[in-house]
């Protein structure tokens, strides 16, 4: 009889165990890492004229200003999934052939609240906009870069995001219509504290320089005090 009480416990604490394990492993997005990368800007070379002296000349100048409040970020993943414990021992884990699932900005390094992750609003945003020392009224403030809601709908977490601010970043050199079929997708949640900028997965698709193939392309505001850099923290939520 004692034999058989043994056996019982520690199946259970074996069962206990596993659901532990599962819990703990699943569901969140996790950090990730970044193992190349490489940067570029615009670069214009101004006009010039040699007018004799004496005239009037007049002049229709253009020019586009490379705008120092936004960074992009685009690249592609790698990775696949696993069943660790709580010290990274994996009892199994899977490659994964193809990739959906989103990549996530944020200028928070930990203690994002996953569980409580929805869309973000105007206010919000508003409050990150004065966090970064973007105007109210700026034309390329937050709540003006992200005005569209038509995205597709995904999972973060396992809650379903739906409506929320998001924009298409640019193929081709050219604007996309932002609905749910647009490609390169980036979408603002918010988890009740911090600001996350999402980007929903692509597999390996030719994205803003037409050359270039990428899994996901993203900008997030940046300080517009010069001389400021915005530390962001990446996470990666990656579905089968």
């Amino acid at each position: 009889m004692r034999d058989h009480l043994k056996k019982y416990l520690l199946m259970a604490i074996v069962t206990l165990f596993v659901i532990i394990v599962i819990n703990n492993v699943l569901g969140d997005p996790v950090g990730t890492s970044v193992t190349s990368n490489s940067s570029s800007g615009r670069s214009d070379t101004p006009v010039n004229r040699a007018d004799e002296g004496g005239q009037i000349v007049t002049m229709l100048l253009s020019a586009t200003q490379q705008n120092y409040a936004w960074k992009a970020y685009v690249g592609n993943i790698s990775g696949g999934l696993t069943l660790d414990d709580a010290n990274e021992w994996t009892i199994y884990d899977w490659t994964l052939s193809s990739y959906t699932g989103e990549i996530f900005a944020s200028r928070a390094g930990s203690g994002i609240a996953w569980g409580s992750i929805n869309c973000s609003n105007a206010s919000r945003m508003a409050t990150e906009n004065t966090a970064l020392n973007m105007g109210s009224t700026d034309i390329d403030n937050i709540n003006n870069t992200f005005g569209e809601t038509s995205h597709a709908n995904f999972v973060v977490a396992g809650r379903t995001m739906t409506g929320c601010p998001s924009e298409a970043m640019y193929v081709n050199d050219s604007s996309q219509v932002m609905g749910a079929n647009a490609l390169f997708q980036e979408i603002i949640l918010h988890d009740g504290t911090n600001t996350v900028f999402t980007s929903v997965l692509e597999e390996n698709l030719v994205g803003y320089d037409n050359s270039s193939q990428f899994d996901f392309q993203m900008i997030v505001p940046e300080d517009d005090t010069g001389g400021v850099t915005t530390t962001y923290y990446f996470y990666a939520e990656l579905d089968s």
